[in-house]
């Protein structure tokens, strides 16, 4: 049948059709008549596997060298490839989703509650910090920033206040910014090694969320919310303040950082429940 008719009874246009003729995927051969393209039930069936390929990001190409020369054991192989990379692809869009749940939690927490003390349970982390007073970076941690950069939203942009400014006494706190990545999302999104960065360990947590116009100008008033509420637990503060950047919006005029801050704390029952 003729390419019009033969397009029409697929539903597929017709200059897919000769696309596909001209990639050798078809067999059609011209009448000897009228020098048409005739195309046969057997170059519908062709096709249609064309397109099945196809649907798996197979190359146009690849497809009708398939079609006419792939044996079972090679489609096996393929077909091996093509499962594992859409299980890494299924991993990472599980992540994306997980980050962007994250983002939500912040914005329902600061619509509903506003800035409030949580008690939680820290998941490992690796950080480098490259900007604010005392950071301190070699070649191996400006590496890993690269390499954290390409793996956004997996990473994301964290916070540290150290421990001697935020147990000090000085009202000013010292802040620092670099980017972070948890350790469970390390191999999910293929992020190799851990040179030139800081573990941050699991423990009992206190985090706090907070809007600031400018996070470097963080005060220890800003702060007060954790300590009051470490004292009443009656817990001592082990680490800095560490913590991440949700997002950056506009509020009453001005625009403001969201991002929490969390420190570990010690209570007197390690192993009670949260």
């Amino acid at each position: 049948m003729k390419v019009l008719e033969f397009a029409k009874r697929l539903g597929i246009p017709a200059s897919k059709i000769r696309f596909y003729d001209r990639q050798g995927i078809t067999q059609s051969r011209r009448g000897s008549e009228n020098n048409y393209r005739q195309f046969t039930e057997q170059d519908a069936l062709v096709i249609y596997n064309a397109q099945m390929l196809r649907s798996f990001d197979m190359s146009v190409k690849e497809a009708s060298t398939a079609a006419h020369t792939y044996a079972l054991g090679r489609f096996s192989g393929w077909l091996e490839e093509r499962i594992a990379a859409l299980e890494h692809e299924l991993r990472l869009e599980q992540m994306r989703m997980a980050r962007l749940e994250q983002l939500r939690g912040y914005l329902r927490a600061m619509g509903e509650q506003g800035a409030g003390v949580l008690r939680t349970r820290t998941k490992v982390s690796y950080n480098a910090w490259t900007i604010g007073p005392g950071a301190f970076y070699t070649g191996a941690t400006l590496a890993a920033m690269e390499r954290l950069q390409e793996k956004m939203p997996f990473s994301y942009v964290t916070l540290m206040v150290p421990q001697e400014s935020l147990l000090g006494g000085d009202e000013a706190l010292q802040v620092r910014l670099g980017l972070g990545i948890l350790k469970e999302n390390m191999e999910k999104c293929d992020f190799k090694g851990t040179a030139g960065l800081e573990r941050f360990p699991e423990g009992d947590c206190l985090s706090l969320y907070l809007e600031k116009e400018d996070p470097f100008a963080l005060t220890r008033a800003d702060l007060a919310p954790l300590f009051l509420e470490a004292g009443r637990l009656g817990a001592r503060i082990v680490s800095g303040a560490v913590g991440r950047q949700y997002l950056a919006y506009e509020k009453e005029g001005r625009t403001v950082h969201g991002f929490s801050l969390g420190v570990l704390i010690e209570t007197g029952d390690l192993t009670k429940s949260l």
